[in-house]
């Protein structure tokens, strides 16, 4: 862009090679290492998180039908229990008021 204001030609790809920037390849090269890196960091975090967020709602939908299956067994165990204790082989207490 430099060249193009100052209303030179613009430069092609041998400016990489060129006096002007020695070390023109080896910033590309460095700059985009580090990107590449950066990427995926991301790429491997979102990956994570996903495959935690998909473990733990299989574990929370484990965990509510275990907790159905218990409460259904609690209410038949109660029920059974109920019906027992109706029949304590004495009967109740007689009221004073009457």
């Amino acid at each position: 862009l430099e060249h193009l204001r100052l209303g030179e030609a613009a430069p092609g790809l041998h400016v990489l090679g060129s006096a002007e920037y020695p070390n023109a390849i080896l910033v590309i090269a460095a700059v985009a290492l580090a990107v590449g890196f950066i990427g995926a960091l991301f790429r491997w975090r979102r990956d994570v998180l996903i495959a935690r967020i998909a473990g733990a709602r299989a574990r929370w939908q484990g965990a509510r039908r275990a907790v159905e299956r218990r409460e259904a067994a609690w209410v038949e165990r109660r029920h059974a229990s109920i019906v027992v204790h109706q029949f304590p082989g004495r009967a109740p207490p007689q009221s004073s008021a009457g």
